[in-house]
């Protein structure tokens, strides 16, 4: 019993290490163009983009959000920003959806662990999915427009984590470029992977688990239908509290087990959209039925995007399988281990940092 122990401890050892060996130049790389957007992209310019009531609005929060390299707490004060500021039910909807579901991040990430097709496609159908959610979240809302009212900062410290980022700065464009960049930069590798180091530490941990323990093949012999596979991951993913990247490495190791990359799709959309804390500010900003419409509309859009992400592989004749993580041997052996130098004590201290907040800052 005692050697089965150990031989399982040692497999999930294995896969953590080999993930974050061939992981951390791509997450590197991802870190770095978050804070190259964060520089160059004001959320004050944002919140008056969006802060309006009209159709346009909603493909504004939809782009806005897909790239957007914010960390999951600061979703939620600049989505009840936009509110106040006169956005649509719609609009706040939307970017409530895109922003956690996809971001710069999690697409370097997709690259590294999955294939460049799903790359691609998942922050495609993340905008289809805040889109549709918006669009469908103006068609049967009939609350009275909503004016705008002066632009709300966004708190300066989030409620529920450490981050302090998601203050906008007024001063953001008089800054100097190189000014910018640097506090971008220091943003996205302390705030944005501080907020994130512990979702995937614990998202590295679960896939090595599942590695571990799930045979070979499993979904191909015991959950063969396409839809049932789609739905199973439905009913995972909707209470699961993950953000963009760190579902990720589930989600290969589901893959790695016979998943379809439909059924990883719906995942990917649904875990990292409908964490408790934003649930909770849908229904507190937006009402009952604006919840049900956001949860249901989610599950609908993921399921029909992995029934499409199934056709076009199917089409193409393309095994993800075999095509997982085929981006890792594009980078020399020797970068690999200089980025997992670089990037494993960032990954740690984050972790530390949010640890240390979770369970002694409060008290």
């Amino acid at each position: 019993m005692e050697s089965v122990t150990v031989q399982y401890l040692t497999v999930i050892g294995h896969s953590i290490a080999d993930t974050l060996l061939d992981a951390s130049f791509y997450l590197l790389i991802g870190f770095l163009a978050a804070g190259i957007i964060k520089a160059l992209v004001s959320e004050n310019k944002i919140v008056k983009a969006i802060g309006k009531a009209n159709a346009g609005s909603v493909i504004k929060a939809s782009l806005y959000g897909t790239p957007l390299p914010l960390c999951s707490c600061s979703v939620v004060p600049m989505a009840t920003s936009l509110r106040k500021n006169g956005a649509s039910k719609g609009a706040t909807v939307s970017f409530l959806i895109s922003t956690p579901e996809s971001g710069v991040d999690s697409i370097a990430i997709s690259y590294a662990m999955l294939d460049p097709l799903m790359t691609v496609f998942r922050p495609v159908a993340a905008f289809l999915s805040a889109f549709t959610a918006g669009i469908v979240e103006n068609f049967f809302d009939k609350s009275p427009e909503r004016h705008p009212i002066s632009v709300q900062p966004v708190s300066e410290h989030c409620t529920d984590c450490h981050c302090e980022s998601a203050t906008i700065h007024e001063n953001h464009e008089k800054a100097g470029l190189f000014s910018r960049l640097k506090k971008g930069i220091h943003y996205a590798f302390t705030d944005l992977l501080g907020d994130i180091a512990y979702y995937l530490f614990i998202g590295l941990i679960l896939s090595g688990i599942i590695a571990a323990l799930i045979p070979e093949n499993f979904f191909e012999y015991y959950v063969g239908n396409e839809w049932m596979s789609m739905a199973i991951m439905l009913v995972v993913g909707l209470p699961l509290y993950v953000c963009a990247s760190s579902s990720t490495p589930i989600a290969a190791a589901f893959i790695m087990k016979g998943l379809s990359p439909g059924a990883a799709l719906v995942f990917l959309l649904a875990g990292p959209a409908t964490n408790m804390a934003t649930m909770s500010v849908v229904h507190k900003i937006l009402g009952r039925r604006s919840f049900w419409s956001y949860v249901v509309t989610i599950s609908v859009v993921a399921l029909l995007m992995g029934f499409a992400l199934n056709r076009i592989y199917d089409f193409f004749d393309i095994s993800i399988q075999m095509q997982l993580g085929k981006a890792e041997e594009l980078i020399p052996i020797w970068l690999k281990y200089a980025s997992l130098i670089i990037f494993l004590p960032l990954l740690l201290w984050g972790l530390k940092h949010e640890l240390k907040h979770r369970y002694f800052h409060k008290h």
